[in-house]
């Protein structure tokens, strides 16, 4: 009896994945036909490896004004699925490009982007407002940041070299209280992009982009920091 419900409860959960999969395709098929966007133009991305190649996926996407949809989403971490910190990185993209997205919610294992034809062309047409973002945990401001300055920079040009701001909230000096080692870091912290990532890109590309700190925050969240970008 025990093992038939131990098969009965893995039948259930396998059953109600294939239904959250089946409606999150049917979501995507609307979205992209109301975009005018073909099946046979979506560009498709497994993001087994991490976060990393989910936020980069999108930003590009809203770039080059294509549709991009990654799937098995951090796939080979411990806790499979979308978390809080790419969940805001996503709304950054969002909320800078003006695109649409579908399946960005805590767990989920497949997402898509659409973004406004023409990509870059496109984005004058966006409403400039107070942007920000933000992770109720200890998601990493600078991971989300890294996320959105591409974005930002590309919104400055677009507009003549406008200054772009947005903030951000949540941890911006975060270390995983399972990181082996007291300097074994799984985020960049807001003293090394502000002194050593931000002044190596204005020397290169001559890229004017500013950090204010208004309050740290940790393994718990908290923090705010603002950016402002002038390319």
């Amino acid at each position: 009896a025990p093992l038939k419900k131990k098969q009965l409860c893995a039948f259930l959960e396998t059953l109600g994945s294939v239904g959250l999969l089946l409606e999150r395709r049917s979501t995507e098929r609307r979205l992209a036909k109301a975009c005018g966007m073909a099946a046979s133009t979506v560009i498709e991305i497994n993001g087994m490896g991490g976060g990393q190649l989910l936020r980069s996926a999108f930003v590009y996407g809203a770039l080059l004004g294509r549709t991009v949809r990654v799937t098995d989403i951090r796939g080979a971490k411990m806790a499979p699925g979308m978390r809080h910190a790419q969940m805001a990185a996503i709304q950054a993209v969002k909320q800078i490009s003006g695109s649409a997205v579908t399946g960005d919610c805590v767990d989920s294992i497949a997402a898509m982007v659409v973004p406004p034809a023409g990509g870059i062309s496109a984005f004058p047409a966006v409403v400039l407002d107070n942007w920000k973002t933000r992770a109720p945990t200890g998601g990493s401001t600078m991971l989300m940041f890294q996320a959105a300055l591409p974005l930002m920079l590309a919104q400055s040009a677009a507009r003549g070299g406008v200054e772009i701001v947005m903030t951000f909230h949540g941890g911006t000096n975060v270390k995983s209280p399972r990181g082996a080692g007291r300097f074994q870091i799984n985020a960049p912290q807001v003293e090394y992009t502000e002194l050593v990532l931000l002044p190596v890109l204005r020397r290169l590309f001559s890229i004017d982009a500013r950090l204010r700190l208004h309050r740290r925050g940790f393994i718990h969240g908290g923090g705010v920091v603002e950016a402002r970008v002038i390319a």
